[in-house]
């Protein structure tokens, strides 16, 4: 009874935020995109069918089909645009008897011909809590004093691609017992006027934390995980290579010659309490195995490993989670096994702890290992998290609020990737290259 009781006033509460809004629709938001097809997303606030107008140039109209946004799905609709066009921007415009008045031109683009090594950046980050005065206090992940600012700020570099490392929403108590729940949040969230621009204006990628997917520190034996990942899967549109018989989120993504590698880092792990030993899992055998098989296939020049929890820091605080803190054999396997067959252009990438810092572990045997962890976006700061972490590369830690911006450069024989740091304001933090040369080692 109390459960039913809790899902009525959600779904209330979820018509009221839809009706507040002063926009008809959250977005567009362009997710995945290939050389030859393209995605996107957008919620609107009542039933209605719509269709998208797109052209490469004013003589060259094509109609998509039409879909029809219902509150089965938060009123979410997904275009998915085929037989486009390589290296080509599409302008297009929302066309729905429903939309009389709307005249708004966005865009999106396709990907240089497949194989073609090209220049592009992703801004990137993790844990963006937002203020809900319908749910009373924000709770302690959130700042107000920094405000979302910073949204605006990663529109204005321009990026090619987003990627959201995590903790992309603060799903609430008892909100993620029910997918009406998982979607209140995620709609709270992406009604956010300081994130439209940012969500129009790039191409957008994701994977998940503890708190997009439930409780905090969430592992496989959450009962609500199903909920949180039709909320996923709604609300993100991620390339479709996930393995058709696993659940879990993780799927790989070829941009030009960066191909990222996003795990699952909840679904299917085991409780942080479980004793530390060979038999405890954090992303599980099936998904060691994929990414492992993944990144021996690949012929990309950075092999990006994108992950919720940060990987290389083996002493975080004992409050904080960590892959190789906690789950050392598993760790020490992905490792051990990118040594062993030779993968060159491995790169971490992981956020969760609310600060930034590159850590670098160097061995005689094998290229340097860099982990680059992005945090935190809104969410509460913590200067004192990270201060132990024996592998930090100096200079590189930052505490108050920031996000990533990764631009891969250069011609075929010396591409680079550059990290550049920056904080709510676009102003930077700091800078550092890494080559792809520097990402292997001579046979």
């Amino acid at each position: 009874m109390m459960n039913k009781f809790l899902f009525f006033w959600l779904f209330i509460a979820f018509a009221l935020l839809l009706n507040a809004q002063n926009t008809p629709y959250n977005g567009p938001m362009p997710g995945y995109n290939s050389d030859i097809e393209a995605s996107i997303w957008i919620q609107f606030h009542k039933p209605l069918k719509v269709q998208l107008a797109y052209a490469s140039s004013p003589l060259d109209s094509t109609y998509s089909e039409v879909l029809e946004a219902n509150p089965a799905k938060a009123y979410v609709v997904v275009f998915r645009l085929k037989g486009l066009k390589p290296d080509t921007r599409y302008s297009y415009r929302l066309v729905s008897d429903s939309l009389p008045h709307e005249k708004n031109i966005f865009a999106f683009r396709t990907q240089p011909e497949s194989g073609k090594v090209f220049d592009f950046s992703v801004a990137t980050g993790s844990c963006s809590c937002l203020r809900d005065k319908s749910v009373g206090k924000a709770g302690r992940h959130f700042n107000s004093a920094s405000g979302y600012r910073i949204f605006n700020a990663i529109a204005e570099t321009n990026p090619d691609y987003m990627l959201w490392l995590g903790d992309n929403i603060y799903l609430r108590n008892k909100e993620w017992l029910s997918f009406e729940g998982v979607c209140h949040r995620y709609t709270h969230t992406r009604s956010l006027p300081q994130m439209q621009k940012l969500l129009q204006t790039t191409h957008h990628f994701s994977i998940w934390d503890d708190h997009d997917y439930g409780a905090n520190n969430g592992n496989q034996f959450s009962t609500s995980k199903d909920f949180a990942l039709d909320g996923f899967n709604l609300f993100w549109v991620n390339p479709s290579t996930h393995p058709t018989n696993q659940k879990g989120i993780y799927y790989n993504y070829k941009i030009g010659d960066a191909e990222f590698f996003l795990t699952d880092d909840r679904y299917f792990r085991s409780p942080d309490t479980v004793q530390n030993n060979e038999s405890k899992r954090f992303l599980g055998d099936a998904q060691i195995r994929w990414l492992i098989e993944s990144l021996q296939n690949s012929d990309a020049n950075f092999k990006i490993i994108a992950i919720g929890t940060q990987y290389l820091n083996a002493n975080p605080e004992p409050r904080k989670e960590g892959y190789w803190k906690d789950y050392t054999t598993e760790a020490r396997y992905l490792l051990d096994q990118i040594k062993k067959e030779k993968i060159r252009g491995v790169f971490f990438l992981t956020g969760d702890v609310h600060h930034t810092v590159l850590s670098k572990l160097v061995s005689p045997d094998f290229y340097p290992i860099h982990d680059l962890t992005v945090s935190a976006l809104t969410s509460i700061q913590n200067p004192l998290f990270g201060i132990k972490n024996a592998l930090k590369v100096s200079g590189t830690f930052v505490w108050n609020h920031n996000f990533a911006i990764l631009k891969f450069s250069g011609n075929e024989n010396k591409r680079m990737m550059q990290i550049e740091i920056r904080d709510k304001w676009g102003v930077r933090k700091w800078k550092k290259t890494i080559y792809a040369d520097d990402l292997r080692v001579e046979d």
